[in-house]
């Protein structure tokens, strides 16, 4: 489910991203945020709207595959690792 979420949110926030935009930070500030929050509502901007902590993850771990990695949507659907694997991956990526 995370990669078809994922990718719904990343099509929908698509426009929404600023200029100065940068996936590292923004994985980032989902590490800080999950770090800070006990339920599964993570706060997408400040003063903005909340969105379930599965969409926020899906959409970050599906920008990093197609945007990081360069795999299609199709290709990302056929991918047998884990959402564990991935995550871990985007980490070790984002750290860099």
């Amino acid at each position: 489910m995370w990669k078809l979420d994922g990718y719904a949110e990343l099509v929908a926030r698509q426009k929404s991203a600023r200029s100065n935009y940068s996936l590292k930070k923004e994985i980032e500030r989902f590490i800080e945020l999950k770090r800070k929050q006990t339920d599964i509502w993570i706060l997408l901007e400040e003063g903005g709207c909340e969105a379930p902590e599965l969409y926020y993850k899906g959409r970050l771990m599906i920008e990093y595959l197609i945007k990081v990695r360069a795999l299609t949507y199709d290709q990302v659907l056929k991918d047998k690792h884990s959402e564990g694997e991935i995550y871990a991956e985007m980490i070790e990526w984002a750290n860099k």
